[in-house]
């Protein structure tokens, strides 16, 4: 007998539950109770529905909910509207198990708590809230097939326990960074609604200023899709961003990573619109690729520290990436000589956003390094900061501490004895003269030739002077 009426009770609850709709439940403002009702929730009996309007603080929100004249284990959808609260609790709506939940056109910061493992729900509305933070609202949401988090001001989007399909509204959340939608895009399979009015914010750094820009969900699947589809053998495409050009329309630019991979040459072709290429602690000796290889056209940032790299030029020099680079990294190299003229003129076209290193490389250092290459460094020290890492590697010494008076000593000296010798010849060249002149003189007015001339032996063109 017991038997039996356990039987019965159980399939009387399976049966007073109704299968959950597919259905999102919303109403507008105009069927909300009167404002100063003192029951504001009412019952929709067709629907199977609740709505509650002109709820504020914990208390009054909790005494409506709680004191409705209806069973509300038994009612599939529930609205919410004009909800004022600083912080919601989900915790107040335990005892109701709908299948939709709108709590919408409110003013709400934060929405905590969480759903009982036990929920039904299949639709869920936050939207029109000004909602900045959810704390594990969807902790336990096995069901929830679609989330309207549209017109609040989140910057993130809230994470889901499981990994679920789900259809989301996450337009118009102006705060919203890119960056958590990439990583929500990962992590979920997901179905945007009104993708055409959802943007987020763009933390961008490019090239040499810091500015934040809206982009499209449309950009941010683009950018999702070409890291996705980097297949640059040997390197990964790291760090997409948007380059905002004014007055054009916003591109996704990329760096790709290619350090560490004992790589003896530049990796080729880039992936479209590369703007930044990572390639050190490598092997590579040579730039070449730069200049030979097309798909280097946009780069503008090269990292390429630790390598066996030489020279800067020729390779280098009429590329389009040296007339409008804006990051060039060469330390750890075994760069000979600096090509001084040539930098100052790149240097001086664009004289506030170009940077170089050439730390902890050792040149061949001379009299001229001393004298020119030192004042060029200590001038352009902005552009490369590292300046004072630069050695010699025929000498025990920084570039920057060469002492031009000593390095250049040996020269100077040969300089002076070279005018000394000459100033010596000129003296004796005008004394020669000088005596020459008066001997003459003396034989024109005595008729004798003094000493020394007297003693010499008379030549064959003598006769001219008698």
């Amino acid at each position: 007998m017991l038997l039996l009426l356990l039987l019965v009770f159980i399939l009387s609850t399976c049966a007073y539950e109704t299968p959950c709709s597919n259905e999102c439940y919303h109403e507008a403002e105009d069927e909300c109770p009167e404002f100063n009702d003192a029951q504001k929730c009412k019952l929709s009996q067709t629907k199977n529905a609740v709505l509650c309007c002109h709820l504020s603080d914990d208390i009054a929100i909790n005494d409506s909910l709680r004191n409705v004249p209806f069973n509300k284990s038994s009612i599939q959808k529930l609205h919410l509207r004009n909800v004022t609260a600083k912080e919601f609790n989900l915790k107040l709506l335990n005892t109701w198990r709908p299948c939709s939940l709108a709590i919408t056109d409110g003013h709400i910061e934060n929405v905590t708590g969480f759903f009982p493992k036990s929920t039904k729900l299949s639709c869920l509305n936050f939207s029109s809230n000004s909602i900045l933070h959810f704390d594990q609202v969807f902790k336990y949401s096995p069901h929830l097939e679609r989330l309207d988090l549209s017109h609040n001001n989140l910057s993130n989007i809230p994470s889901m326990k499981r990994r679920i399909n789900i259809t989301l509204d996450i337009s118009d959340n102006k705060a919203l960074q890119c960056t958590n939608l990439i990583d929500t895009m990962k992590q979920y399979h997901i179905t945007f609604v009104n993708a055409n009015k959802t943007t987020c914010l763009s933390s961008n750094t490019f090239s040499w200023f810091n500015t934040t820009e809206y982009v499209s969900l449309t950009k941010v699947h683009q950018f999702y899709e070409v890291k996705k589809n980097c297949t640059l053998e040997n390197c990964s495409c790291e760090a997409p961003r948007w380059d905002f050009s004014v007055g054009q329309e916003v591109t996704l630019v990329m760096m790709v990573d290619c350090a560490g991979r004992q790589l003896t040459s530049l990796p080729s072709p880039l992936p479209a619109n590369t703007i930044a290429l990572n390639i050190s602690n490598n092997n590579i000796t040579s730039l070449d690729a730069i200049r030979d290889d097309p798909t280097y056209g946009n780069l503008r940032e090269l990292y390429a520290d630790h390598n066996q790299i030489e020279v800067i030029l020729p390779l280098l020099e009429s590329t389009k990436f040296i007339s409008s680079f804006s990051a060039l990294s060469l330390r750890y190299n075994k760069l000979k000589m600096v090509p001084t003229h040539f930098l100052s003129n790149i240097f001086d076209r664009n004289d506030n956003f170009r940077f170089l290193n050439l730390g902890q490389n050792k040149l061949e250092c001379d009299c001229n390094t001393a004298k020119v290459l030192k004042a060029w460094l200590i001038n352009k020290q902005k552009h490369i900061t590292d300046y004072e890492e630069i050695y010699c590697n025929n000498m025990d010494s920084r570039v920057i501490d060469l002492d031009p008076n000593k390095l250049c000593k040996t020269q100077q000296d040969w300089t002076d004895y070279i005018y000394y010798i000459i100033t010596a010849e000129i003296l004796l060249l005008l004394l020669l003269v000088g005596k020459v002149s008066y001997d003459y003189w003396v034989f024109k007015t005595a008729g004798y030739l003094p000493w020394p001339a007297s003693k010499m032996p008379k030549l064959p063109c003598d006769w001219l002077c008698e």
